[in-house]
């Protein structure tokens, strides 16, 4: 009786590894999942990362964008335009300009 139950044992005992054997494209193909999932994930990250860093970047873009045409047009003030012909010693026209006629 005891033979019985060794044998008994040992069939249980290898009945996982057997429907293991008989279903190796399954777990080749569960494993195979795994790894897509993992580089997808990955790639996903990546390609997040380098969003945030082109949106950080087009931000710092835009304010020096915005910078310099907020001090385009103030330098193009007629105020900031006299003082600027002043330093070059060439006065302002007093009189308006005169529109000619045909």
């Amino acid at each position: 009786m005891t033979k019985k139950q060794n044998k008994k044992a040992t069939i249980f005992q290898f009945d996982g590894i057997d429907i293991l054997y008989r279903n190796i494209s399954f777990v080749c193909f569960l494993a195979l999942l795994g790894v897509v999932y993992i580089s997808n994930a990955h790639s996903a990250e990546k390609k997040a990362r380098k969003l945030k860093s082109i949106t950080d970047e087009v931000k710092q873009v835009r304010w020096q964008f915005e910078s310099v045409n907020h001090e385009l047009i103030y330098n193009s003030t007629q105020s900031q335009l006299a003082e600027k012909l002043k330093q070059h010693e060439i006065g302002v026209a007093e009189s308006l300009p005169q529109k000619i006629k045909r």
